[in-house]
């Protein structure tokens, strides 16, 4: 999804009327909690959030505030780095995941409800 744009055309193609907004916030190489990102790039909370702090006296607004990101629903997309540390690996990436969606789907990062995360396992 980071170089094509198909399942986001399937997506709006499928739900025309629900006037989707999709942003794909991942990076190659990321990890439920290593990413890599530059100096005040903001935290992946403000990114679904679509609202940071100001990161100097002389920008005083939400710096995100055209994001447009404000997340009703996440699609997750993990495991791939993290399988580099084999079968000992496993039982960190279980309980790093499990904390990341408990976390994530009580953010409320649209501003109201608490978020859906689509994955294949409850």
């Amino acid at each position: 999804m980071q170089h094509d744009g198909f399942p986001e055309s399937l997506l709006y193609d499928r739900f025309l009327r629900h006037n989707l907004v999709i942003r794909n916030l991942g990076f190659g190489g990321d990890e439920i909690t290593i990413r890599q990102r530059s100096e005040n790039f903001g935290t992946p909370d403000e990114w679904l959030a679509g609202d940071a702090a100001p990161v100097h006296e002389k920008f005083p607004n939400n710096r995100m505030k055209l994001t447009n990101t404000r997340a009703d629903v996440v699609l997750p997309f993990f495991g791939y780095g993290e399988s580099f540390a084999g079968k000992s690996g496993v039982e960190s990436f279980r309980q790093e995941l499990a904390n990341w969606l408990t976390h994530t789907r009580n953010s409320r990062s649209n501003g109201s409800s608490a978020g859906s995360v689509f994955t294949d396992r409850p």
